[in-house]
């Protein structure tokens, strides 16, 4: 539904007047700052899997109750997991970005439009670099919610 949406209001835009102006300044900034979030997240939740490792595997004092021990478990899965889906929404974004270039640089022959099938694919990798990205925000939610149960059932010694 959306991606008839977009192509209807691409048809409605002359091809000369796509990509200019204020419209497009706003597009670049909401991609820069989408990238940016990206990046965060990835190194945060890199960063997250080695603390929590080391609070798996290390010796502390007092030894960690099971309730301690499943909070970090699950924060460690869960930003294992956003770590591997930012990663996974660089990868489709990239292939999507190539794609479209691919297809753009493309001329019609004879038989058809060659193009197609490249927009075709071209949207498989915009879908999962959407869906990947959805995942990387809610996964390194769950892996916050889940420290901070850790560091609340820690300090409370429960």
């Amino acid at each position: 539904m959306m991606s008839e949406q977009h192509d209807a209001q691409h048809e409605a835009v002359p091809t000369d007047e796509r990509g200019q102006g204020f419209p497009q300044i706003l597009h670049d900034r909401a991609r820069v700052s989408t990238e940016e979030l990206v990046r965060l997240l990835l190194t945060l939740s890199t960063a997250g899997v080695g603390v929590f490792f080391m609070a798996l595997t290390g010796k502390s004092d007092p030894p960690l109750t099971p309730r301690q021990e499943v909070a970090v478990l699950v924060a460690l899965v869960a930003m294992c997991a956003a770590t591997l889906c930012g990663m996974l929404s660089w990868f489709a974004d990239g292939r999507r970005n190539y794609l479209w270039a691919t297809a753009l640089q493309t001329k019609k022959n004879l038989k058809g439009d060659p193009r197609d099938q490249l927009f075709v694919r071209r949207d498989f990798w915009l879908d999962l670099a959407r869906r990947a990205y959805q995942l990387l925000m809610i996964l390194f939610a769950v892996g916050i919610v889940a420290s901070l149960i850790y560091l609340v059932c820690r300090v409370l010694n429960w």
